[in-house]
């Protein structure tokens, strides 16, 4: 499971707890991502691998966050007063159940994100979760 999704359009006016739908996927092996919705839902559990980059649009100073399950795992800090533009980026290692999903959400009001492929979410799976049980030698 890997996908790799970036912003083609701006995302612009966007609301508190929306969901940034990263529609270019380029790469969706599993089919996990969810380009309308914007998240990803784990096919298995296991460590998965998240990564995001989101750039301001045109001046515009706010914070986004990757959610799973709606909780914050990491908080970004976008900040495009002094220079048109600002960037910041988040890595994170989460272990997911089969069914949880990540997202990365806006969390303010009026708010554009650059599009222009400069804006990005990918992840993939680490290490699938195996019953020990099936473990030889356990």
């Amino acid at each position: 499971m890997a996908f790799h999704a970036t912003l083609t359009n701006h995302l612009e006016h966007t609301g508190v707890h929306q969901m940034i739908t990263f529609d270019n996927v380029i790469t969706n092996v599993g089919t996990a991502y969810n380009p309308h919705f914007g998240s990803f839902v784990a096919p298995v559990p296991g460590v998965y691998v998240f990564h995001t980059t989101i750039m301001g649009y045109s001046q515009h100073e706010f914070r986004v966050s990757m959610v799973k399950n709606g909780a914050a795992v990491a908080n970004l800090y976008i900040r495009g007063v002094e220079s048109a533009w600002g960037n910041d980026s988040a890595m994170v290692i989460v272990h997911l159940n089969k069914g949880d999903d990540v997202a990365v959400q806006n969390n303010e009001i009026d708010k554009s994100v650059d599009g222009n492929h400069f804006s990005m979410f990918s992840g993939f799976l680490l290490h699938e979760d195996h019953p020990t049980e099936s473990i030889v030698g356990k």
